[in-house]
């Protein structure tokens, strides 16, 4: 199956698939490590929060595809209120 990634992103931020349903289809999708991604721009010199505005704006304010990947912010159940 040929997955939409992101170009010159390691494969090591990915954490695996996830299957979609877009309004039409079943699409197989590629899911990537939040925090994992701003680990790698961290590294490549931005600071966090350049990271993390790169990865809402350009990454994730993308959507170039039905078929875009996600991104996974792991986070603890009390967080989000359950």
């Amino acid at each position: 199956m040929d997955y939409l990634m992101y170009h010159g992103i390691p494969s090591t931020t990915i954490i695996g698939t996830s299957v979609l349903w877009n309004g039409h289809d079943i699409v197989e999708v590629v899911v990537y490590s939040g925090r994992a991604l701003v680990e790698h721009f961290v590294y490549c010199g931005m600071t966090e929060d350049e990271a993390h505005e790169h990865i809402h704006f350009n990454m994730i304010g993308a959507c170039v595809d039905r078929a875009q990947p996600i991104i996974v912010w792991e986070t603890d159940v009390e967080d989000i209120g359950l």
